[in-house]
């Protein structure tokens, strides 16, 4: 119920003991720090880039990038275009999403080649649904008017060394 500093002018929001904001920002939290165009929410977390478009809810979360969104605690990223959603991650790749709490960490990074995990040891998804074809190392998998083929993905469109399955 105590507010102990409120700032604000017309570009500028900083509410809580020792935030600190520069430029077009909305600062809320104690000892939070945010740069131009940054939001932050929570306690002790710090947006240090001065680009624009962080966001950060949680606490103690660090973003020196450009358009990261950061939900959770303890969270640091130091690229562009990041997303985070969890406690404890480090998101390092560009356009990149982590989910999860540490370990246990599901991420989908679509702009970097044999980085991306769908699902862990011991806690594989139940179901999948793709709409096109599914490329598993030099192989792939496609389906036709109902027809599903399983051949080589440089087959140019022939089934090699494959199977047509008709139902």
């Amino acid at each position: 119920n105590n507010v102990s500093a409120i700032r604000t002018n017309s570009t500028k929001v900083v509410i809580g003991t020792g935030a600190v904001g520069t430029g077009t920002c909305t600062i809320i939290g104690n000892n939070c720090t945010g740069s131009d165009s940054s939001t932050i929410v929570g306690i002790s977390s710090t947006d240090v880039s001065g680009f624009a478009g962080n966001t950060s809810i949680g606490r103690g979360n660090n973003t020196n990038g450009t358009r990261i969104i950061s939900i959770g605690q303890i969270n640091t990223s130091a690229v562009n275009d990041a997303l985070m959603f969890g406690n404890n991650l480090t998101n390092s790749t560009a356009n990149s999403m982590l989910i999860g709490s540490g370990v246990g960490l599901v991420n989908f990074r679509p702009s970097t080649d044999s980085t991306c995990d769908f699902g862990i040891v011991g806690g594989k998804f139940k179901d999948g649904y793709f709409s096109g074809t599914v490329n598993i190392g030099t192989a792939n998998i496609k389906s036709g008017v109902g027809d599903i083929y399983v051949g080589s993905a440089n087959s140019g469109g022939n089934i090699v060394g494959g199977v047509s399955i008709l139902y």
